[in-house]
């Protein structure tokens, strides 16, 4: 290994370590949870009002609005995963470059790797909120069909491609339906923020899961390098 080599290869954890720090999304985040909190509020100014009616139309606009603003925190989420994944994708490929192949995955496939969302469940936290953030973008694209449980026809989503039958298995497992106003909200639910104006639930999990990811990074690449450092040292007493 060259020192060219040596150096490139060291620059890149911090690299990727500092990628997928979660302050901007924190930030983000915080402007959405104020919002909510606001929402919140007028809500309950409303529920003091004595007027039913009033109290019903204030309710149902927060509550939409809360909505729309859970779907920006899902896709800032998504993002963010998006960016740790490309990130993690770009140092494995440097490291590929210079002959040491990683084989820790850099695909969507350690969406799959971390915490589960229950215990038993083959499905992630994390797979869940990507899920989460792609139903908020294309929920409008899918078409709606019926099946029928036990005696009653209910509403289902119809998948036309696998990306969306993913999608839709994922949103049915944390109980969101079509036509439901609160599905943003189960989904949050599900994943511990069962205060919306609080999401700090949902950004431990990334947290975790990051964590994870560098340090099983961080043991293969210094494993690797004790390999590299070890054939070097052994090459040159075998000279002596």
């Amino acid at each position: 290994m060259t020192e060219v080599s040596d150096w490139r290869m060291s620059a890149q954890l911090p690299l990727f370590k500092r990628m997928i720090d979660t302050g901007a999304l924190e930030r983000l985040h915080g402007a959405i949870e104020k919002e909510i909190t606001a929402a919140i509020r007028r809500i309950d100014r409303a529920a003091k009002s004595g007027n039913p009616d009033y109290q019903d139309v204030v309710a149902d606009e927060e509550s939409n609005f809360i909505e729309e603003l859970l779907g920006l925190a899902f896709v800032a989420m998504q993002t963010y995963l998006t960016t740790v994944r490309t990130s993690l994708d770009r140092l494995s490929r440097a490291y590929r470059d210079l002959g040491h192949p990683l084989t820790f995955p850099s695909d969507r496939r350690i969406f799959d790797m971390g915490e589960p969302l229950r215990s038993g469940s083959p499905l992630t936290a994390i797979r869940a909120i990507y899920e989460v953030a792609n139903y908020w973008k294309h929920q409008d694209e899918w078409d709606i069909g019926e099946e029928l449980c036990g005696r009653r026809w209910k509403p289902i989503w119809k998948p036309g491609k696998n990306s969306e039958r993913r999608t839709i298995e994922v949103i049915r497992s944390l109980e969101m339906t079509p036509g439901s106003t609160g599905n943003l909200r189960s989904a949050a639910e599900a994943l511990d923020a069962t205060d919306y104006k609080d999401l700090s639930a949902l950004r431990s999990k990334l947290r975790r899961w990051t964590d994870m990811l560098y340090q099983r990074v961080y043991s293969e690449i210094n494993g690797r390098a004790n390999d590299v450092q070890g054939a070097m040292i052994a090459k040159v007493t075998g000279l002596l």
